[in-house]
């Protein structure tokens, strides 16, 4: 006997929640052969097709659950997302306002719609338009509320987003989350003696929370009490080991109070590897394959600004995820780093194993900056090895270190200024590979052209 339509159901269901996003695939592909006219089927299979970024076969499941009268606010979300992956950015907004009509306090919809209209046009006023507009009509609902402070935050009104997420925080004293959200608006407004108590608080009722340890370990750091913060580091790395936040923040902690380990932790000359890349298969030489993947990527940068809760900013663009890419220039990406990148982790100590091993863990991003775009101070938590590949980039037209890679200036609140230790050239075709903990940015640059480059972590 074939399986029933809710066996299939349930099936699926449970490899989305297992995180096998391919098998839920599978299932739902299984599922809408066997009854075509379940359009929650053909919704579950377009909504595990954009979670894997086969995103004109969403479009087209999606389509298919619509066609059948599914018109739920959850069906267009699936459509707003996929439009926009694959550059119909007309359509994604058409979406996004079929989300919000049917469901006007969808607050992922507000915010990734916010997050579009401002990487298209860097027009605060347009990007926090509808989003206003909802608060002031459901003023009681915290959620929204949380989602315009966000917004604030990531288009560069700090002070505003603050002001709501304590308000927020004092309207709802005994959540949680919105005590976190405000404790961490505070510190991106470097005002750890906001933070704090609102931390400590969290803390009485949930003593070992991971997150908001982190938030006191970053306090403690700002407000200069080194031993609480080398205490709750120790914490957090025993609790955690691998997560290179912690590591980033132990290694601030020792530069601060002059560790020799530091300079164990920080070897810029043994540490930070740059490599050129391979050519791969089908290119006669690299100088071609950087220019035609130069090319390739400049089409698949259509934003002005950059997008929200990333290092980027200002006059930048990012796109997530180019492993994915089907385009024969991006997919050969692999092959021309793996050299480089088994080399590293070789001479880091670090297990390579073989190709396709290796190209398993790698997970790779592009960026564009223009004048004034820049990178921000960061690490990457769940990394082992990260890097940054300049493909097209006239350094000569900048006054260094414009445009540079910089090394060693903390993204966090410090007592006392920590300025960045080390800087790297961008030169085409250079891959510059370093430990995941490692704080790392791009100065800003006034002038010059625009400045392309993949950036891409290796896992454990």
């Amino acid at each position: 006997m074939p399986p029933s339509a809710q066996t299939l159901h349930d099936k699926g269901r449970q490899k989305r929640q297992a995180g096998d996003t391919s098998g839920a695939v599978k299932i739902y592909q299984q599922l809408t052969k066997a009854f075509p006219q379940d359009r929650v089927g053909w919704h579950n299979l377009a909504s595990s097709l954009g979670d894997m970024g086969s995103h004109r076969a969403a479009i087209d499941a999606a389509q298919s659950a619509q066609k059948l009268g599914l018109d739920a606010a959850e069906t267009w979300l699936v459509l707003a997302r996929s439009y926009q992956a694959i550059g119909e950015l007309t359509a994604s907004g058409d979406a996004f306002d079929r989300v919000l009509a049917r469901q006007p306090n969808h607050t992922e919809a507000h915010k990734e719609f916010a997050q579009l209209i401002w990487m298209q046009t860097g027009d605060a006023q347009a990007t926090l338009s509808r989003l206003s507009s909802a608060l002031q009509r459901m003023p009681n609902d915290l959620s929204l509320g949380v989602t315009l402070a966000t917004v604030l935050n990531q288009i560069g009104e700090k002070e505003r987003a603050l002001s709501l997420a304590i308000e927020i925080a004092r309207r709802a004293p005994n959540d949680m989350g919105t005590q976190h959200f405000a404790a961490t608006q505070a510190l991106h407004c470097e005002r750890a003696d906001l933070a704090k108590p609102l931390i400590d608080r969290l803390l009485i009722s949930a003593p070992d929370d991971p997150s908001s340890l982190s938030i006191l370990a970053q306090c403690s750091l700002a407000l200069g009490a080194f031993d609480e913060a080398s205490r709750l580091i120790d914490d957090l790395i025993t609790h955690d080991g691998y997560n290179q936040f912690y590591i980033s923040m132990r290694a601030v902690l020792w530069r601060l109070v002059g560790d020799e380990r530091y300079f164990e932790l920080y070897n810029y000359t043994d540490k930070v590897g740059s490599y050129p890349l391979s050519c791969p298969p089908g290119w006669s030489d690299t100088t071609s394959y950087i220019a035609d993947l130069s090319a390739a990527l400049r089409e698949r940068h259509p934003f002005q600004r950059h997008p929200f809760n990333q290092s980027v900013k200002g006059a930048s663009s990012q796109i997530p995820d180019i492993l994915d890419d089907t385009h024969p220039t991006i997919a050969a990406w692999p092959s021309a780093v793996v050299p480089a990148v088994r080399d590293y982790l070789e001479k880091q100590g670090h297990k390579a194993g073989s190709d396709d091993q290796m190209t398993k863990r790698l997970e790779a991003w592009s960026v564009k900056l223009t004048p004034s775009g820049h990178h921000t101070d960061h690490v990457h938590p769940a990394g082992l090895v990260s890097s940054a590949c300049h493909l097209l980039f006239d350094a000569a037209d900048s006054a260094p270190p414009g445009g540079w890679l910089r090394f060693g200036k903390p993204g966090i609140l410090t007592p006392e200024p920590l300025e960045a230790e080390y800087h790297v050239k961008p030169k085409a075709g250079m891959i510059n590979m370093f430990p995941s903990y490692m704080w790392h940015g791009v100065t800003p640059f006034d002038r010059g052209t625009e400045r392309i480059t993949i950036a891409m972590d290796v896992g454990r």
